[in-house]
């Protein structure tokens, strides 16, 4: 059965900071959002804990805001994006305010900048301590809800994009027991990261990096998808999720100590650095815990997620010793995309966390990520409406998405499956091999099981692959990807790890 007998509305897929941003922003231009859960639901955006960086500040610059993030990014930056991005934080916190966001301010009636790790500033702009994503989310949500324009659509699985010339014209997705497809205008990715692929992560269940799979498999192109974050302050309980500890926490004065109460890194450092020195302590035998004894700040006041997570697991952080351990917070690699959130695949747009759009580089600066979906978010949107609504842009395009057969549906619906139990195998395989430190067998080894154990391809086992032949093909130890077997810079010129799978998409007829 034929869908639409025109070209449908822009699809967002995504309900995060990135994917609510561009919808809000192609308002009064209608578009359909869909999520995978309840609106609102759990996302990334909604756990980030510092808040956004800007340089709105007395005493800052974009251009010292600028110079922190290409130095975390070590070398592995886009100069002009990372410029194109920063000189925007005053826009993209603007457009924050506009939407209802209250940031906390202090006595004066500024804004109350905190500092993180690696700003040679404070110029992170918070909310309620250590829960500004929440807030953030909480605005902008009830935005969405006041936006006539703006259709959500809950537990709607994005299981396949569908082309034709090789365009995207479509998607294929799940809610509940029924399968259809939904023709569309033009598709935005913003999906999120992949954190779940790794055994140890900040990020919610699940989070494989479906939005890299949709991509690869018509054949998008990723950038340095070995690049992944590890925070150095995740709180060490229990299976799941880990609740972070902010780094805020040490800008106000806590350390990281091992066992032997010796403080062994500078707690402010770039991530990568604090992390693997962590690594390093807890392969030589040590534990390793936060000590927020001495933080000037009331703990209760300024990081309540903190002080609840504490809390919940019987520790008290004013008096006991808070253990940690590093694990996977962000991707900083993803989908390849241009200044306006173009994949190279006609038609599919990438915001967020899943695009690469070259101002993390190797390793993100703190509270960079939810300037990106701002400022991405509506570049995208100003491109789509610039492009996807022409007449020049349907040339081609067919009227109509056929529906896929019963065979390709239940294909699809056992791959979504197979892909969720898959992460059980995939997240202590890659915990070792591409974890904190890598090498060659490791990485080979893991991509040998994993091809052998998953001959289907399904979504996270396909993201996992992808991910260490990118880990695999770089040959030198630069921000968050650590070679053991290559532990200096490369003497040549700085490339970029790129991937693209061989297209098994299927297409409109």
């Amino acid at each position: 059965m034929a869908v639409g007998a025109a070209p449908g509305p822009i699809v967002i897929v995504g309900a995060g900071l990135a994917g609510l941003t561009t919808a809000l922003s192609l308002a009064p231009n209608p578009c359909l959002v869909l999520t995978s859960g309840e609106f609102p639901g759990v996302c990334a955006s909604d756990w980030a804990q510092g808040g956004i960086a800007a340089a709105v500040g007395p005493g800052d610059s974009i251009a010292e805001h600028v110079n922190d993030t290409l130095a975390a990014g070590a070398g592995l930056c886009d100069a002009e994006a990372v410029h194109r991005i920063v000189r925007q934080g005053a826009q993209a916190v603007d457009f924050l305010e506009t939407h209802g966001v209250r940031f906390d301010v202090d006595d004066s009636g500024h804004c109350d900048l905190a500092l993180e790790g690696a700003h040679s500033r404070p110029r992170v702009l918070h909310i309620g301590g250590d829960t500004s994503g929440h807030f953030i989310m909480q605005a902008i949500v009830e935005s969405v809800r006041q936006t006539p324009s703006i259709t959500v659509a809950e537990h709607h699985i994005a299981l396949e994009l569908i082309s034709h010339n090789d365009q995207i014209t479509g998607l294929t997705v799940q809610h509940g027991e029924t399968v259809r497809t939904i023709a569309a205008s033009a598709v935005v990715l913003a999906t999120g990261g992949a954190g779940s692929l790794w055994q140890f992560s900040t990020n919610p269940a699940g989070a494989f990096g479906s939005g890299i799979a949709l991509g690869l498999e018509h054949g998008a192109l990723t950038h340095d998808l070995e690049m992944v974050q590890f925070h150095p302050t995740a709180l060490f309980a229990g299976p799941g999720p880990m609740p972070l500890i902010s780094e805020a926490v040490r800008g106000q004065g806590a350390v990281l100590v091992n066992d032997d109460g010796e403080v062994f890194v500078d707690s402010l450092a770039a991530r990568d650095v604090v992390a693997r020195a962590v690594h390093d302590q807890t392969a030589a035998g040590h534990q390793v815990f936060l000590d927020a004894r001495a933080v000037r700040a009331d703990l209760a006041d300024h990081f309540p997620a903190m002080m609840k997570a504490c809390l919940q697991e019987g520790l008290d952080p004013r008096q006991n010793l808070i253990p940690v351990r590093p694990a996977a917070h962000y991707h900083c690699g993803g989908l390849m995309v241009d200044a306006r959130g173009r994949t190279s695949v006609p038609g599919l747009w990438a915001v967020g966390e899943v695009a690469s759009t070259g101002l993390h580089g190797a390793n993100r600066l703190a509270s960079n990520s939810l300037l990106e979906a701002v400022v991405t978010g509506r570049e995208a949107a100003v491109d789509l409406l610039a492009n996807a609504g022409s007449a020049d842009y349907f040339a081609g395009q067919p009227r109509s998405v056929v529906a896929p057969s019963p065979e390709h549906v239940a294909s699809l619906i056992q791959r979504h499956a197979e892909s969720w139990r898959a992460l059980a195998t995939i997240a202590p395989l890659m915990t070792n091999a591409a974890g904190l430190v890598r090498d060659a067998p490791g990485l080979q080894g893991a991509i040998d099981f994993i091809e052998r154990r998953y001959p289907s391809n399904p979504p996270s086992a396909a993201v996992a692959i992808a991910v260490l032949k990118s880990a695999l093909a770089r040959l030198e130890s630069r921000g968050g990807h650590y070679r053991s077997d290559y532990p200096a810079l490369s003497p040549d010129e700085v490339q970029h790890t790129g991937m693209a799978a061989q297209s098994t998409a299927r297409s409109a007829r």
